[in-house]
């Protein structure tokens, strides 16, 4: 009864919903010959190869946005060193070495959905990238919240000339 009501009641509203919202239907089946490697490097290729041409100087909201992404890639960087700090987390510690292989396997789809989103005239944002923006920006949050009073002393006027 279980398997009946909840979760095929469950599968078929996660269709509709996906049908709703328009999201890719992945095609999960492989051929099972040959190696291990070679049935892995199947499941984890993409369907398609597309090559990629940002052509940031030919609008300025195209130029704009390959900024906001470039920016964007910095502060996802810098985070792992301010969190390190504001949470005394040693560099060693597992949660760091984990967080920087999400965030680095999670960087593919998130830049093909920005490059899309950018190229196609700003239709949609996919789920990925709204997932990676809204987690950066609840990063950003912490460490202004925390970092406050830690960061409150100005920079080094030694440090201002050097630089």
């Amino acid at each position: 009864m279980d398997v009946l009501l909840c979760n095929g009641l469950g599968i078929e509203v996660g269709k509709w919903l996906c049908n709703v919202i328009k999201v890719k239907t992945f095609h999960w089946i492989y051929d099972s010959k040959g190696n291990y490697l070679s049935r892995l490097a199947v499941l984890v290729k993409p369907n398609t190869w597309h090559k990629y041409e940002w052509n940031m100087f030919s609008s300025v909201q195209r130029y704009s946005a390959v900024v906001f992404y470039i920016i964007y890639g910095i502060v996802v960087q810098n985070i792992n060193f301010f969190l390190k700090f504001l949470l005394w987390i040693p560099a060693s510690h597992t949660i760091l070495t984990v967080r920087i292989l999400f965030i680095g396997i999670s960087g593919f789809p998130v830049t093909s959905d920005f490059y899309f989103f950018i190229m196609n005239d700003h239709t949609r944002l996919n789920p990925t990238a709204w997932v990676s923006f809204l987690t950066t920006g609840l990063e950003v949050g912490l460490i202004v919240k925390w970092g406050w009073n830690v960061f409150r002393e100005p920079i080094p006027r030694v440090m201002i000339v050097f630089w």
